[in-house]
């Protein structure tokens, strides 16, 4: 886990999506792969993948370099993507749960020259990021729609999740999974080799809290109210 994620913040830069042309720049990286390398989705004439779920979300950038590699969302609408997966009865339908307590992290995408190299930081330096929002927030539960490899590579870097469902299939078969950021972010503040200062320097990257803060009570209101932040 130590060298995974020293690799991780040796190497990339995280940024928060606050402003239009960010989040274009996060919508292109998915066209790209989603539209252009993985055939997922048509493609279009503005180069954009894009959905009404955008609008509900905080959007995040990995940078190598100067480079903008690839990106992932956190939604917290009341409603999630994947909302349409579990049936009424589950257990974990978000009906049941407490709005303003749960997201999905979705959409993530990472280039394919990225890929390749590096046994999946990128990915793994997404959701450690997307992890810290989330508790940031004082959100209980994540949720992310995604295959058992994906899910079985993200547990190789401390990042463990429970499936919750059977395969769906989108773009091949896929699982929805419940993650605890809480306690995968715990888990590198008391496990890993560096003190909590160092750790706390990489999550910093994000930029500003308050950009964090501003942009969940802009998505979250007036629908119920988002927590406070200590």
């Amino acid at each position: 886990m130590d060298k995974i994620f020293k690799a991780v913040c040796d190497r990339y830069q995280i940024q928060v999506c606050n402003t239009h042309e960010k989040i274009k720049i996060a919508q292109n990286i998915r066209h790209q792969v989603y539209c252009e390398e993985m055939q997922f989705e048509e493609q279009n004439e503005v180069g954009l993948e894009e959905n009404s779920y955008d609008n509900e979300s905080i959007h995040l950038i990995i940078f190598d370099g100067h480079m903008a590699i690839g990106t992932v969302r956190i939604v917290i609408s009341k409603i999630l993507p994947l909302s349409k997966y579990i049936a009424g009865d589950h257990a974990f339908n978000t009906k049941k749960l407490t709005p303003g307590s749960y997201c999905e992290i979705s959409r993530l995408s990472v280039l394919n020259r990225a890929r390749k190299g590096e046994a999946g930081l990128a990915a793994a330096g997404l959701f450690f990021a997307a992890g810290y929002v989330v508790v940031r927030q004082k959100i209980n539960t994540a949720y992310a729609l995604m295959e058992e490899s994906l899910a079985r590579n993200m547990q190789k870097t401390g990042i463990n999740s429970l499936k919750v469902s059977g395969p769906h299939e989108l773009n091949g078969s896929r699982f929805i999974f419940m993650l605890d950021p809480v306690s995968f972010i715990s888990s590198f503040a008391s496990h890993t080799s560096f003190e909590e200062s160092q750790l706390a320097k990489y999550f910093k990257k994000l930029g500003d809290f308050n950009v964090i803060d501003e942009l969940s009570s802009t998505i979250l209101a007036p629908k119920f109210a988002i927590p406070e932040v200590a």
